[in-house]
């Protein structure tokens, strides 16, 4: 991997609180700039395409209430609805080549969805919000 030089101008409160970590924790400053910026930036797997990546990289870059209008959407009862028809008639007959099609579009619509709830959720958690109730379930 190779290392690249970038010039920044930060607020004089910015620079302080790295400084100050830096400091606290015997790393040099550039070390604590790199490592935050990393652990800001989405982990993104490799089977998305660019488009994917380009949509999730931009969410770093939202306000709060942009994220947490995403993170709490819910998808239209029309789709939903859809989406369950067809699932359960396919589990019944084999699906036309138009209902297939449909069902494959839901599907993909349904995951691009769920993969921007998600980064949008790990986002938030990061910035510091509580993203679960505290009465949800445990997982065993």
């Amino acid at each position: 991997m190779t290392d690249r030089t970038i010039t920044l101008t930060l607020p004089e409160a910015v620079f302080q609180r790295a400084q100050e970590t830096a400091d606290a924790s015997s790393l040099s400053i550039e070390a604590v700039f790199t490592q935050s910026i990393g652990r800001l930036l989405p982990p993104l797997e490799d089977d998305l395409s660019p488009s994917q990546r380009a949509e999730l990289t931009v969410f770093a870059l939202k306000s709060d209430e942009e994220l947490r209008s995403i993170a709490f959407a819910f998808v239209d009862i029309e789709r939903q609805t859809k989406l369950e028809e067809l699932a359960m008639l396919q589990k019944t007959r084999p699906l036309t080549p138009d209902e297939q099609i449909e069902l494959d579009r839901l599907l993909d619509f349904s995951y691009q969805f769920m993969l921007r709830k998600a980064e949008a959720m790990r986002l938030l958690a990061l910035r510091g919000y509580k993203v679960f109730p505290e009465s949800a379930p445990e997982i065993i």
